[in-house]
């Protein structure tokens, strides 16, 4: 994995934040100083031309403009992506994993805790941060979109929440990349998830989700924890806030229903869940998805 650590030397400030739906793209970046720019792709892939070699995101992948990237940015076809760009100034280092000392690792952590960088990987597949990174782009195209007098630093709050969450991604890869977790540790996490994907319409139980792994709750726990950064209740609680969101916009429900399909009783709770998870509550997220 190839990623940046960077060094925010001034407030950022959100110049642009667009859902982009396109028939043609095709773009120049050049050494784009004091712009960082995220990016996730939703439709269709974006090839990066450098002079030595083709980069592509494809779908459901994160990639950011940092100001060392010089290259032809083009997509075949119809490309849908999700984009915020702020200025700021900023000093960044570039690594690889595969090649970070131990050292660098301890001063990269400790970087973290301190609060002075963030980690922003370069080209990778976001999995099952996907939608909560989506959404919260989304959140600050609907934010950047209003004229009130805090608009502008809501914008920018709700941009450190993304840089922060990219920080947890790319600090989660690296652990697991560096500990050298066995293929049967993702097996057992991979296989919780589809244990829950099945039976997401129904409450569910980690005690459960252990015995169908065949692992204690303890262990499961753990890996789970290690390997994706949330636990095995936020996950459950996450995968049901995103059906539920999808079923009430195609069928155009109202919260008691939707609670009912993703199997949660109680509909107050299902809106406090929903608006912890999306940043709005329901009438907002109709609106905002049109």
């Amino acid at each position: 994995m190839v990623f940046y650590r960077i060094k925010l030397l001034s407030v950022p400030k959100v110049k642009y934040a667009q859902h982009v739906d396109l028939s043609k793209y095709r773009n120049r970046f050049n050494h784009a100083k004091d712009y960082l720019e995220f990016t996730v792709v939703e439709k269709g892939d974006i090839f990066f031309k450098y002079e030595d070699r083709v980069d592509v995101a494809k779908p459901g992948m994160f990639f950011p403009i940092v100001s060392d990237m010089a290259c032809d940015t083009y997509a075949n076809g119809r490309q849908v992506h999700n984009i915020v760009g702020v200025k700021v100034k900023y000093e960044f280092e570039k690594y690889s994993s595969k090649d970070l000392t131990d050292e660098q690792l301890k001063d990269i952590e400790e970087n973290i805790r301190e609060n002075t960088v963030i980690l922003v990987p370069y080209i990778v597949e976001l999995n099952d941060d996907y939608s909560y990174v989506v959404n919260s782009i989304a959140s600050i195209v609907r934010t950047h979109g209003l004229q009130g007098s805090g608009d502008e630093i809501l914008c920018v709050s709700k941009w450190f929440g993304l840089a922060s969450y990219l920080t947890k991604i790319t600090m989660r890869m690296l652990v697991s990349e560096r500990a050298g977790f066995s293929p049967m540790a993702y097996k057992y996490v991979e296989e919780a998830k589809r244990y829950i994907k099945r039976n997401i319409n129904r409450k569910i139980l980690i005690e459960e989700v252990a015995e169908n792994v065949g692992i204690s709750i303890n262990y499961l726990q753990k890996l789970f924890k290690l390997l994706t950064d949330e636990t095995v209740v936020s996950y459950i609680n996450s995968k049901k806030m995103q059906i539920a969101a999808e079923y009430m916009i195609k069928n155009n429900t109202g919260a008691q229903e939707a609670a009912e399909y993703v199997g949660i009783d109680d509909s107050s709770y299902f809106c406090r869940l929903f608006k912890k998870y999306y940043g709005f509550n329901i009438r907002e997220y109709r609106i905002q998805k049109g």
